[in-house]
């Protein structure tokens, strides 16, 4: 009686096996098709889980959620602890970044990695001392400048008399769970006051791959 491989299942005699080459010719041959017809089938199915996979990761990268916002007043920032850069108007991504009190601190929309870009324009810098821009990461309460997680701060010592603008920028890329949230803010030691230029004060959040 044939017995037959172990991995595949081709036929073949036995030693003791009466001699009949063309039926075991017939049987070895359809066996290896039938394997080879699996097998396409598998090449098949793959190809077509790759194609998806390819359009699904073009799509996600299409809707990667992003988000930029803007400062729209010229906020006067005392010389205090951390504060909010000002009212805030969203340019884009504010329907997916909801806001939780605080206007400049914004919760992401999906689990992943995210790169946050902080900038802050000073049109008057009169003065000698500490100018900080700083970013905070899963703050939950919203009115604490100084909760949460410190995800990144940029400093600058002034050392200006003639009052020439400058600009800070703080950036962080950081793991964010979907809820998390990223804050702005400023904060200043000089002992005079500073003003904030409007669009040129901005926040932008980008989601980069997921966790």
């Amino acid at each position: 009686m044939p017995d037959s491989t172990p991995i595949y299942g081709l036929p073949y005699p036995l030693k003791t096996d009466p001699p009949d080459v063309a039926g075991m010719s017939v049987d070895l041959a359809t066996a290896i098709e039938d394997e080879l017809a699996r097998q396409d089938g598998d090449v098949t199915t793959l190809r077509t889980d790759v194609a998806a996979a390819v359009t699904n990761a073009d799509t996600s990268l299409d809707r990667a959620p992003v988000y930029r916002g803007i400062a729209a007043e010229h906020k006067t920032i005392e010389p205090t602890g951390p504060t909010s850069p000002g009212t805030l108007s969203s340019r884009y991504g504010g329907n997916r970044f909801t806001v939780d009190g605080f206007s400049w601190n914004r919760a992401v929309p999906l689990d992943g990695y995210y790169r946050v870009n902080a900038v802050a324009r000073f049109d008057n810098a009169r003065a000698v001392g500490s100018v900080n821009v700083t970013i905070r990461l899963n703050v939950t309460d919203p009115t604490d400048g100084s909760g949460g997680n410190l995800g990144a701060i940029s400093a600058r010592y002034t050392t200006f008399s003639g009052g020439r603008p400058f600009t800070i920028r703080s950036r962080v890329i950081a793991p964010l769970n979907a809820g998390g949230t990223v804050m702005f803010t400023v904060a200043q030691n000089t002992g005079r006051n500073l003003r904030l230029v409007k669009a040129y004060t901005f926040m932008e959040i980008e989601y980069l791959r997921p966790l």
